[in-house]
């Protein structure tokens, strides 16, 4: 019953609104077209431009995401989606964001689906049915705060045989390498103060950056610190973080 006397009291409040306002003012003068009615080809096709075509390369199919934006270089490519979609598995992975925080985003290789959730739960689900592969705690603290980003991940792929690894870190102070196939902890490395894009990597060397915008580039044998760098200083933030993109010798990061 108190539900309909409130409903009353709104509806009440909109008519009594109505009621107050006047009849627009009418501006005298002739009124104009902005578009002629005769005029209907003013937006024409450029002929040469449109038999340029649009030049995509072959669409191809892509099973597995190593990096935010497919791979170290964001260059994803141009892939292709076979309809309908069909739910494969649907896995819990722990902790969910509060409202404004982004959740990071995942990575695959050939054998799992990796995830960073806010309360540094780390996940390997596998690929083909989502059960658990393995699960650890990067962030035992009992400090809940979250930052407008969960975490990142980045797989670096083995190229002798060996394990993958990933990188990956919950938006804090700790940025850890792990053995993809284990969790195992192959190094961390800490910082002065919270992290926030998803790791980059790239060769030898792996990126990340901080809520102030300063970059690091570190070993990705031990995490040796080999250079870094701050950006430009702003009294305002990017809501979110986008990772570093490397192409070639030159790095490309969004900070601020």
């Amino acid at each position: 019953m108190r539900y309909f006397k409130y409903c009353r009291v709104l509806l009440l409040g909109a008519v009594l609104l109505a009621g107050c306002s006047g009849d627009d003012e009418i501006l005298p003068g002739e009124r104009i077209s902005i578009v002629p009615s005769d005029q209907t080809d003013i937006l024409s096709v450029d002929a040469e431009a449109f038999a340029e075509g649009v030049n995509f390369p072959p669409s191809t199919s892509n099973r597995y995401f190593t990096a935010a934006g497919q791979n170290a270089g964001h260059q994803g490519g141009h892939y292709k989606i076979d309809y309908p979609l069909e739910k494969i598995f649907d896995v819990s992975v722990g902790t969910a964001a509060d409202f404004g925080t982004e959740l990071a985003q995942p990575v695959a290789n050939a054998k799992g689906v990796f995830t960073v959730t806010p309360g540094g739960i780390v996940t390997a689900s596998d690929i083909n049915s989502g059960a658990i592969l393995w699960q650890i705690d990067i962030d035992p603290s009992d400090d809940e705060t979250q930052t407008n980003v969960s975490g990142g991940l980045s797989l670096l792929e083995a190229t002798d045989g060996e394990h993958d690894i990933l990188f990956v870190h919950a938006s804090k102070k700790d940025l850890f390498a792990l053995n993809a196939d284990t969790g195992a902890e192959i190094w961390r490395v800490s910082f002065n103060i919270f992290l926030s894009s998803a790791p980059t990597v790239s060769s030898n060397i792996v990126l990340v950056s901080d809520i102030d915008g300063r970059l690091f580039a570190l070993l990705v044998a031990n995490g040796e610190l080999v250079w870094d760098r701050i950006s430009g200083q702003e009294t305002t933030g990017i809501i979110g973080s986008v990772a570093p993109a490397i192409f070639g010798n030159e790095v490309i990061l969004a900070s601020g």
